[in-house]
């Protein structure tokens, strides 16, 4: 019994099938030829089990110098040279080549005859591949699953005499019909799971027995059309049951102007614009979602690298861009969850240069790269703006770390000075009060040794008795501070000073328990 199918007609997969064509039958086989080199037609098995196998083709060769030799290939290692190398070799007719070999359970084996020689009239032609269990080549039949009542020997011989040899004489024997006829087709079974895939069939058209799964490369020269697919020269396809569709394809380069995937290992991508269509939601300066379309944007096309949150008409909602200059963020507050922001809409700062740089406005203008930046500084109430020159604010600016000291107006004669950093606060530190002023101003003469009252505190920091500190000067004249039982801090000068302004800077604590 053959372990090979198809070996009547080369249906399914055979290895090199596209170096070789049809040259009609032999014994009612399908003959193959070919005029190539190296290139044995061949198909695998698997051996069944440990045991002594014997592999059997008929061949023929034309030419004197065709060298027609076997080849075997077991588990993907070449073991060509366990073939016996006898004649003929070169310009015979058909013959049946043989040789048997020991295989182990499982190994995946496949053998075949080449030509080595080339040359005008160099042809190999062969048929009835056939692998079978044993040390013996018998003729040639198909599979077990190919096997008819036609292909099987219809009768059997019976004699009996007292000779040690046996009769070749037909008539010695009584023959009766060893098999009957086949009978009708049984009822399909079901279908079973889906098996391993197979390998590839090479051709330089259609296959004619195609199925679900099928993989076939066209080894044609040009394009061909089959139904409404273009067939590809070199490409592998995939028959979905109805149409051919691409399965693989090599290129060196590949031009298109829409390419589409699920999964992609890109590795090292030069890529210019890289867009990502995304599923988005704004509020509009509002507490109300608003679902949207946006673009995730990456451009990459010069030094200046930009990444944007860009409205499906092309605005950039909100960006950041790096280059050699520096860095510049840009928001759109319309995009946060809330109401926006109330002293201006649109936020941007800079890194670059000059230094950091930070603006917000309502309004938008266009920078000569065509990128949107607020067009003008928000300066109304709680704005921090830069007006060209200096850092500027409508509102006192206090350091994160000084959250617990309180800003007064002092009493009398005293004013806080005219000085953009005149200051004058006090504050409760643990179990000290402390008071700082800074450019006060005396706005009329003052004699020494007079005690003049300077502000008064808060009750949290009344001390429990009665103090007297040097806390500071004026213009270079030591002063004296004197803290009641009433909580009024009292000044005096050491000197006599006439009325001056930004004159007056100090620093003193005194303790409440």
């Amino acid at each position: 019994m053959n372990l090979l199918d198809g070996t009547k007609d080369f249906s399914g997969v055979w290895n090199n099938s596209n170096n070789w064509e049809n040259d009609g039958t032999y014994k009612g086989l399908t003959v193959k030829k070919t005029i190539v080199q190296w290139n044995a037609i061949n198909k695998t098995f698997k051996a069944p089990e440990n045991g002594n196998y014997t592999f059997s083709v008929y061949i023929k060769s034309s030419g004197n110098k065709a060298n027609v030799v076997g080849y075997l290939n077991i588990n993907g290692k070449n073991e060509s040279q366990i073939i016996p190398d006898t004649p003929p070799k070169n310009d015979f007719d058909w013959v049946i080549k043989s040789f048997s070999v020991n295989l182990k359970a499982g190994d995946i084996v496949s053998a075949g005859y080449y030509l080595t020689g080339s040359g005008l009239g160099y042809t190999l032609w062969t048929a009835g591949h056939k692998w079978e269990v044993g040390s013996t080549a018998t003729p040639w039949m198909p599979s077990a699953s190919e096997v008819t009542t036609a292909d099987w020997p219809s009768y059997i011989g019976q004699y009996t005499d007292f000779m040690q040899a046996d009769s070749t004489n037909p008539s010695d024997y009584t023959w009766s019909l060893m098999r009957g006829n086949d009978g009708k087709d049984g009822v399909d079974g079901k279908i079973g799971p889906q098996g391993p895939a197979t390998g590839i069939t090479q051709s330089t058209s259609e296959p004619t027995t195609k199925y679900a799964g099928m993989l076939w490369q066209y080894t044609g020269t040009s394009n061909i059309t089959i139904g409404t697919t273009v067939i590809l020269p070199q490409a592998q396809y995939v028959y979905d049951g109805s149409n051919w569709k691409i399965y693989a394809l090599s290129v060196a380069n590949l031009n298109a102007d829409t390419l589409s995937a699920i999964t992609a290992d890109l590795g090292t991508v030069t890529a210019g614009i890289i867009k990502a269509y995304i599923d988005y939601t704004f509020y509009n300066g509002s507490a109300t979602a608003i679902p949207a379309k946006a673009y995730l944007k990456i451009d990459a096309t010069n030094a200046t690298q930009k990444i944007a949150l860009q409205s499906p008409t092309g605005v950039d909602w909100d960006y950041i861009q790096m280059g050699p200059d520096g860095m510049s963020i840009f928001v759109d507050s319309q995009n946060v969850d809330g109401i926006g922001v109330v002293s201006g809409r649109y936020l941007q700062s800079n890194i670059g240069a000059n230094g950091l740089s930070f603006v917000q406005s309502n309004s938008l203008t266009t920078n000569s790269d065509g990128d949107l930046v607020p067009a003008q500084p928000y300066t109304g109430a709680g704005s921090l703006y830069f007006n060209g020159t200096a850092l500027v604010s409508t509102k006192p600016i206090t350091v994160v770390t000084d959250t617990d000291w309180e800003y007064f107006t002092p009493a009398g004669t005293f004013a806080k000075g005219t000085a953009a950093s005149s200051t004058m606060r006090l504050k409760k530190e643990g179990t000290k009060g402390i008071v700082h002023m800074r450019a006060g101003t005396l706005s009329s003469a003052l004699k020494a040794n007079i005690w003049a009252n300077f502000i008064q505190v808060p009750s949290n920091m009344i001390p429990a008795y009665e103090t007297v500190a040097v806390g500071g000067s004026m213009s270079g004249v030591p002063v004296l501070f004197y803290v009641n039982s009433t909580g009024m801090i009292k000044l005096s000068l050491m000197s006599d000073m006439a009325a001056a302004i930004n004159v007056m800077n100090c620093y003193f604590e005194y303790p409440l328990t």
